[in-house]
């Protein structure tokens, strides 16, 4: 699956994977991976077209979450992914405040630009009045990252290894598991 739900005592956690472009079908995969690139499909709404059309299919099996009583709106709720995961997960972050008055925690990893300069100053006031709190975990020179010349979410933190790439990866875990337990507490 693409989407992970999981509950805990004290939180709950949203979880977006990555474009998978392995396996079946991946030529169709790899185009897609690089449409999102693409500034020009900007929805109405302020979302990227590719990114917005992959939240849609999450929308009503997050509102069915919500509405069975497994997702609990009181609880701790922190909303993460990875690459394509994290534009959708900011979304889901944004989303979630806009429809379902939920607070939230986003952290991405390696996440595209995916909403317009109105969305972002929008997603940057409800963090500065401490509905959402945002981590972004980058890695310099990440084709991802730096891409789509859409403004990306401003965050309350940004985690930047500097190493050389090939060491970046444990870097970016000892950091990152850091700012989760950070988070998580």
């Amino acid at each position: 699956g693409f989407s992970y739900f999981a509950s805990y005592d004290k939180y709950q956690i949203i979880c977006f994977r990555g474009t998978d472009t392995m396996g079946s079908n991946t030529p169709t995969k790899i185009r897609k991976w690089v449409r999102n690139f693409d500034i020009a499909p900007l929805r109405d709404n302020g979302f990227h077209n590719g990114f917005w059309e992959t939240f849609e299919g999450f929308e009503p099996w997050l509102s069915q979450l919500i509405l069975n009583g497994k997702f609990d709106v009181n609880k701790r709720t922190i909303v993460t992914g990875h690459s394509l995961g994290s534009a959708v997960g900011a979304i889901c972050s944004l989303r979630l405040f806009e429809m379902h008055n939920i607070k939230n925690e986003f952290v991405g990893f390696s996440g595209p630009s995916c909403m317009s300069s109105k969305r972002v100053k929008q997603y940057d006031r409800y963090r500065r009045d401490g509905h959402i709190h945002a981590i972004m975990v980058w890695i310099d020179n990440d084709i991802v990252v730096n891409a789509c010349p859409l403004p990306h979410v401003v965050a309350d933190e940004y985690v930047l290894p500097v190493n050389k790439w090939w060491h970046r990866f444990p870097v970016v875990g000892v950091k990152c598991r850091h700012e989760i337990d950070q988070v998580l507490n």
